[in-house]
């Protein structure tokens, strides 16, 4: 575990390959020592901790490494231990304070339902669908899933384990990931979405996932899997496409 200059965690202790012998790692335990670590360089080089006009810095500290540790009885694979350090680091809201895995480390096992939302302005809309017709349509406009609604749906799927969900910036740049099923253990899948269209609300049972893992030849759309954050196009299904310019509201 290292922490750069700008403060960005590189898990080098995570991301390196199994032993000589082939044997899997302890993902708990090498979450546990890459949180101490971290925990460790935040105190020593954050100007957070000496910071007479942020007092709250220290008690911040305190209550993400206590709730990252306590996800630890839960971690046997890298991805447990991956997105308990991505919502380790995206506690804090500062994008100085990130993760980053190193080349060949594990890829995360990602499923889809056969359609992606992403957002336009505040509301969540279909921006992918697979061509099924028991899936909702492009621009259905996301309300809830299993009584949710889809505002605090979002934030939890995507805004607790990126961060600086307050900027729309980032909802942009991550929002395609809401209904992205990627081995986050810390997170139930969702079963029903309901979805608004021209007509009558629309219920959507999830009940088949297409299965698709990094480079095995599988992928969900490109426009739905992480929308640019700057000036950004992307193909939008139906020979569509879609521009954006993300803004920089702080709102």
């Amino acid at each position: 575990m290292n922490l750069d200059r700008r403060g960005t965690v590189d898990c080098r202790t995570a991301c390196s390959p199994p032993d000589a012998r082939g044997s899997p790692k302890d993902w708990s335990s090498t979450l546990l020592k890459d949180l101490d670590a971290a925990d460790a360089a935040l105190r020593g080089s954050h100007p957070g901790v000496v910071d007479r006009h942020n007092r709250g810095f220290v008690a911040q500290l305190d209550d993400a490494l206590a709730l990252a540790r306590s996800r630890a009885a839960r971690v046997n694979s890298f991805a447990g231990y991956w997105w308990a350090m991505k919502g380790y680091t995206a506690s804090f809201n500062d994008g100085h304070v990130s993760l980053n895995a190193f080349a060949g480390a594990p890829e995360l096992p990602t499923q889809w339902p056969g359609f992606l939302t992403g957002f336009d302005g505040d509301a969540q809309v279909v921006m992918s669908v697979d061509g099924d017709p028991r899936h909702p349509p492009l621009g259905a406009r996301l309300l809830s899933c299993d009584g949710v609604d889809a505002q605090r749906l979002a934030a939890r799927r995507a805004g607790d384990f990126n961060g600086r969900w307050n900027l729309q910036a980032s909802r942009i740049q991550t929002g395609g990931e809401v209904l992205l099923e990627q081995a986050n253990p810390f997170l139930p899948t969702p079963r029903i979405c309901v979805f608004r269209m021209a007509g009558p609300m629309l219920p959507v049972a999830r009940r088949a996932w297409t299965h698709w893992i990094c480079g095995s030849g599988w992928a969900p759309p490109r426009q739905a899997s992480r929308p640019r954050p700057t000036a950004s196009t992307w193909m939008s299904g139906h020979n569509g496409y879609l521009a954006g310019w993300p803004g920089f509201r702080c709102r």
